[in-house]
């Protein structure tokens, strides 16, 4: 796996982590020569949005893609691995991000429990 971001200690970021996010330009020219390829990236800032579906965590706070966002970019959406993430408490918004285009990514590599949760979701969200 390959990030999506460059470290050089040299480089003093706001966060001072010397980490810095590739250009999204990068995936604007990847997405011209392969326009059939979804794209998560972990890090991001707005303008990925216009290329990529950007990666999220529930359990880090994310329900969806950010209003800011779909305001530049209406047909945005984002991945958002909802596993360990408080989906009863934060069903609504779970349901509302899948009605606008949000995608939940959940264990299915075995029968979690969760996986009926999401499923439901999606049922909701179909109504």
């Amino acid at each position: 796996m390959v990030s999506n971001v460059n470290y050089d200690p040299s480089f003093k970021s706001n966060n001072e982590s010397g980490y810095e996010l590739m250009p999204s330009t990068i995936f604007q020219q990847v997405t011209a020569v392969n326009p059939d390829v979804l794209i998560m990236p972990e890090h991001k800032d707005a303008r990925y949005y216009a290329y990529t579906a950007p990666y999220m965590e529930f359990r880090q706070g994310f329900a969806g893609t950010p209003e800011r966002v779909r305001e530049i970019y209406p047909q945005s959406f984002s991945m958002i691995y909802v596993p360990d993430g408080p989906i009863d408490r934060r069903r609504p918004e779970l349901v509302t991000s899948v009605k606008r285009g949000d995608i939940l990514l959940f264990r299915a590599w075995f029968n979690d429990p969760l996986n009926e949760q999401v499923k439901a979701i999606y049922r909701e969200a179909q109504k």
